[in-house]
């Protein structure tokens, strides 16, 4: 059912400077962009395992909360699943805490549902079930 990790997510305040940064640092290529459910997202080819970076796309959303909570750095860890409705049931059966209930679409299409990180050793983990 889990078939590897999707990539790996990080807040950032300033998308295009964090992506300008990391492209001429590393040579990562520039993958998909794309904005909703308040995120504007950038993810950078790095080989194996994509970095997906966060920013905000408006006030107060829930990537600016993170940043002024935690700071810019590590997000989430995604796996990807082939059947995220039974992931989430396992992970129910297992006893851990799901911030989604039900699979969300993300603004690439994929469906994709969150477990709480004090569930999972402080690391928020996001099941990405692709098409």
């Amino acid at each position: 059912m889990y078939t590897g990790v999707a990539h790996v997510g990080i807040a950032v305040q300033d998308l295009d400077a964090a992506v300008a940064r990391l492209t001429a640092l590393f040579g990562f290529r520039l993958g998909e962009r794309a904005e909703g459910l308040g995120v504007r997202l950038v993810f950078l080819e790095t080989g194996d395992t994509p970095l997906e970076l966060l920013a905000s796309a408006e006030p107060g959303g829930v990537i600016e909360r993170f940043i002024e909570r935690r700071g810019e750095g590590m997000h989430h860890i995604a796996l990807r699943v082939s059947d995220i409705r039974q992931a989430l049931r396992e992970l129910t059966a297992a006893g851990i805490e799901l911030i989604d209930q039900e699979p969300r679409v993300n603004p690439l299409g994929h469906l994709v549902a969150f477990a709480h990180p004090k569930s999972l050793n402080g690391v928020l983990i996001e099941l990405v079930e692709e098409p």
